[in-house]
């Protein structure tokens, strides 16, 4: 049975080792013969939390950006496995994961 694999690629930098393992990871699902989706972040534009509570009274934030997208292909894809490459700096992860993650999106 094919299943619907969403893959997010969270670092920055073109051609990174998290890049590289989401598009291995994406390519070994797909030679199994599952659907596969790879989103970058890395051209993205993802902008901070304003920190107005409006989410919590619509369930939906006020800013509109490409985390909406993001948002949306998660929804649509209704992925049988979601994997997330993230690189980590210095314990730290990486500022764009962090906006996600903080707007409830990841």
């Amino acid at each position: 049975m094919n299943k619907k694999v969403l893959i997010i690629s969270t670092s920055p930098r073109a051609g990174s080792n998290s890049e590289l393992l989401a598009c291995e990871f994406g390519r070994g699902a797909k030679d199994s013969g599952n659907e596969v989706e790879i989103v970058s972040l890395k051209d993205k534009g993802i902008r901070f939390c304003r920190g107005c509570f409006a989410c919590q009274k619509t369930q939906r934030c006020v800013i509109r950006d490409d985390a909406d997208l993001i948002e949306k292909k998660m929804e649509k894809a209704a992925a049988d496995l979601n994997f997330e490459a993230a690189a980590e700096y210095r314990d730290r992860m990486i500022e764009l994961k962090g906006h996600l993650a903080e707007i409830g999106k990841l």
